[in-house]
């Protein structure tokens, strides 16, 4: 709609649940289709990392892949994890997500293929609390005196001293987020968001941790390479920083409104940087979501519900429920 003059093949190889190991493994294939750029957007799911490369040239394999999925009982819907496991070596899992990162624009560049990375946006203020895992519910901690009295104050509207008594936790995730929220309601909102990715640093739940962005911004940086900013695009284009709940439906995956924030991003990038080009005139002036809507006849996106699911309420330490209403 921009570039009417031009014509784009855009060839979308993403797939849900996958780790940084199988991105890399796609980026192999996509080079010898000789693309003008290939878009690497990876780090959610960085869970675990494979124990050998054994299973690598297995999977390749379609004997085994039938084998293993006529032999293996399938998975009762109660007996599957809402979330990908999580190794608790961090140390290991970010060495291999920098290793494979690195390989993918190595990869590129050997191909004459210009690579382009982007940071993943986060949602922050995703609440796990209640979430079932393996028919499991998620710990709250409930012998931490701090989180406890902490829970007490803010319940009472008293979120000053709820966070000196936050701050003295143990447990730094629990305590991280509660003090986020105490600072976002006393409208904090530098400190709250600094204080949001501490805990998702510490808790990820397949999100991607904030120090995972940070190597790819220093990455790209020292490479000179194209660099799509995602999550401080979803903060610059959110009130007072903070990623609205509303542009996620759950920990990472978002609505077609927050995508439609992340595709403008990227063409502005790509047009910034002349990697897409077109006639005198070009670009046109960027359509409004109504305009796109109506050209691809997508009405039923406006039928859509757009709010957060996972926000009516919060389990506090000592059992009891807490709504817990934030700046939307």
């Amino acid at each position: 709609m921009r570039f009417p003059s031009r014509r784009f093949e855009i060839i979308n190889a993403a797939a849900g649940g996958q780790n940084a190991t199988r991105v890399r493994a796609i980026v192999e294939q996509l080079v010898h289709y000789d693309p003008d750029a290939v878009l690497v957007m990876s780090g959610n799911n960085e869970g675990y990392v494979a124990a050998t490369t054994f299973n690598e040239p297995l999977y390749q394999w379609v004997v085994y892949r039938a084998l293993k999925k006529t032999l293996l009982r399938e998975p009762e819907l109660s007996e599957r994890s809402y979330f990908s496991p999580q190794d608790p070596d961090t140390l290991k899992i970010e060495r291999n997500f920098q290793n494979q990162i690195t390989r993918m624009v190595e990869l590129c560049r050997k191909s004459n293929v210009r690579p382009i990375v982007a940071t993943l946006p986060i949602n922050l203020r995703y609440d796990n609390t209640g979430v079932d895992t393996n028919g499991v519910p998620l710990p709250v901690p409930t012998d931490d005196p701090f989180l406890i009295a902490g829970d007490r104050l803010r319940v009472a509207g008293d979120c000053e001293n709820a966070l000196a008594d936050y701050s003295q936790s143990r447990h730094t995730a629990a305590a991280a987020f509660r003090m986020a929220r105490c600072l976002e309601e006393l409208e904090r909102f530098d400190e709250a968001r600094s204080f949001y990715k501490v805990y998702v640093q510490n808790n990820p739940l397949n999100r991607i941790r904030p120090s995972f962005n940070e190597f790819i911004r220093t990455f790209a940086a020292a490479r000179n390479i194209t660099l799509i900013d995602l999550e401080r695009a979803l903060e610059r284009r959110s009130e007072h920083g903070l990623p609205s709940l509303n542009l996620f439906h759950d920990y990472c995956h978002m609505t077609w409104r927050g995508y439609r924030m992340v595709a403008e991003e990227i063409v502005d990038v790509l047009i910034e940087q002349r990697i897409v080009t077109g006639r005198f005139r070009e670009p046109l002036p960027r359509p409004t979501t109504e305009e796109i809507i109506r050209r691809q006849g997508w009405d039923v996106l406006l039928q859509l519900g757009d709010r957060y699911p996972f926000v009516a309420s919060e389990k506090t330490a000592d059992g009891s429920t807490l709504m817990a209403p934030l700046h939307d």
